[in-house]
């Protein structure tokens, strides 16, 4: 059956190709970081952050990433340890224990480590709520009666 729809949907074949993997990757790294590029693809759209407004929330985890990411580096050459981008909020505080950083850099972390637990955890259900709930069996089954 799938080749016969091929047919019908492409009687002359395919006339385009997948993009490559490197125009995709491409693309990513543009999207990735604020640019005129991008400004250009997302011109119009509503980017205000509010509750209401999931794309908003995150062009500014965007924002808070970017600028903590140098705060992040300059922590890893401290340390000379490759440290992973999470947990910023305890890497924050164990950074402004040591001196490594001041309080408005360890704000940064902070707030970049919410926005970007907001962005990763969508959809956060209690494991109650997606539970089954026990089926109730009726008591008595009802048969028609002949008439």
């Amino acid at each position: 059956m799938p080749g016969l729809l091929n047919v019908v949907i492409f009687p002359t074949g395919r006339h385009y190709l997948a993009p490559s993997d490197k125009l995709d990757h491409k693309v990513a790294k543009i999207l990735q970081v604020p640019n005129a590029t991008r400004s250009r693809i997302g011109r119009g759209q509503y980017l205000t952050p509010s509750e209401h407004n999931p794309v908003g929330l995150l062009e500014e985890a965007l924002v808070d990433v970017i600028a903590a990411d140098p705060i992040h580096q300059r922590i890893c050459k401290e340390l000379g340890k490759n440290l992973p981008f999470t947990r910023l909020d305890e890497l924050a505080h164990n950074a402004l224990v040591k001196g490594l950083i001041d309080k408005d850099e360890a704000a940064i972390l902070v707030k970049a480590e919410e926005s970007r637990l907001r962005s990763i955890n969508v959809d956060d259900f209690d494991p109650e709520e997606l539970a089954t709930k026990p089926v109730k069996l009726p008591e008595k089954v009802r048969k028609v009666e002949a008439a």
